[in-house]
């Protein structure tokens, strides 16, 4: 998958390339500060399991289990990526 926008000073549009570093690049460049950065990376990953647990409850009957497994998987593959640059 490729994106329409950067994410970081490298110039990465590709999914797998773009890591957290590259993401706290661009919240640095949005004027955010590290510790607002680190933050939201906290954020995104203590809530992550609430969420995947809320959207499976609201999904129609009949909602192709394996999409969401996938989604999910993928999601928990790259979390652990998410971290701020130091």
């Amino acid at each position: 998958m490729k994106l329409a926008m950067r994410a970081g000073r490298s110039r990465h549009y590709r999914v797998p390339d773009i890591l957290g570093r590259h993401l706290a690049e661009t919240g640095l460049a949005a004027a955010l500060s590290r510790e607002q950065i680190a933050r939201m990376f906290r954020e995104i990953q203590s809530d992550a399991e609430k969420a995947f647990e809320t959207a499976l409850a609201e999904m129609r009957s009949g909602f192709p289990m394996a999409l969401f497994d996938a989604v999910r998987h993928g999601f928990e593959q790259r979390v652990g990526r998410l971290t701020p640059m130091t």
